[in-house]
């Protein structure tokens, strides 16, 4: 299998019989039929189109020569987007240091944190194409970005399906690991991260998500990971990863370390789940 995770498609630019350019500006991943999204000249949304997966076209026309119940709903949510921005309070020269690290920023815009977090949790809530995330795509100048910055805290806040949503649309998987303090109250979202990315098993996003997740998780949360174990466990079956044992592993030498439970004990808990018990028998060489 090498199966590509779908792009992110906003900022890039098709030309038409080799000559006009058109650049992607609206992009949404939900819809069953493929992905849509909007071509643009300057401001204005010109074409629709539904794309595969590999990004090539399955379908396109010009707006002003045809419109179709799909083409309607992606033009409506770009104009909610736009009307938003009339109610901002930030200007381009907030936008513009919004691209800069806060130790190089000019901050004239006291309140800039506090409004790059609520247009981020607003863009998460409804799905949109982010401007932020497509300046900082197109006009990178850090990683260490305001607007990185202040995506970070918004993930902390949002709604964490919408936001894994809304980091897989941006491929921002990078910052998948800030989802992990959500794991504990949402039982849907390890099984939705599992069941996105088992579509890809040669991307290395997850095995870094779940490292991540076994350095930090509270190591006397039985039942989340025992959750994580099985759902690894039962990937390395399907995809013949080999995932399990250094995940496995992370937990285990921390219960050496932390003074919350015998390793013992915890091990014994772990072990309840009848189809890890042989595969951790087999690590620890309990017998």
């Amino acid at each position: 299998m090498n199966n590509k995770l779908p792009q992110c498609l906003l900022g890039k630019k098709v030309y038409l019989n080799e000559k006009k350019a058109y650049t992607i500006k609206y992009q949404d991943n939900r819809n069953k039929d493929g992905i849509h999204v909007l071509l643009f000249v300057g401001d204005k949304p010109v074409i629709f189109a539904i794309l595969k997966k590999d990004g090539s076209f399955s379908d396109s026309f010009f707006l002003d020569k045809k419109t179709n119940h799909a083409s309607v709903i992606a033009i409506n949510r770009y104009n909610q987007i736009v009307d938003r921005k009339a109610k901002l309070q930030m200007t381009q020269d907030d936008i513009k240091d919004a691209l800069r690290s806060k130790e190089d920023a000019k901050m004239k815009n006291i309140h800039i944190i506090k409004l790059l977090v609520d247009e981020h949790l607003e863009d998460i809530s409804n799905g949109w194409s982010s401007r932020l995330l497509y300046l900082q795509m197109t006009e990178f100048k850090t990683d260490q970005s305001l607007i990185n910055a202040s995506l970070r805290e918004a993930l902390r806040k949002a709604n964490p399906q919408k936001a894994f949503y809304y980091l897989t649309l941006h491929r921002r998987d990078d910052l998948l690991p800030e989802l992990i303090h959500q794991l504990s109250n949402q039982n849907q979202l390890l099984e939705t991260i599992f069941e996105y990315y088992k579509a890809y098993p040669e991307e290395t996003y997850l095995l870094s998500f779940l490292k991540r997740a076994a350095k930090t998780l509270p190591i006397t949360d039985i039942k989340l990971i025992q959750k994580i174990l099985t759902f690894t466990f039962s990937f390395d079956i399907h995809y013949k990863s080999h995932y399990f044992k250094p995940i496995f592993l992370l937990f285990y030498k921390r219960t050496k370390k932390e003074a919350d439970i015998e390793t013992k004990d915890w091990l014994t808990q772990i072990s309840r789940v009848s189809s890890l018990k042989e595969a951790i028998r087999s690590i620890t060489k309990i017998k």
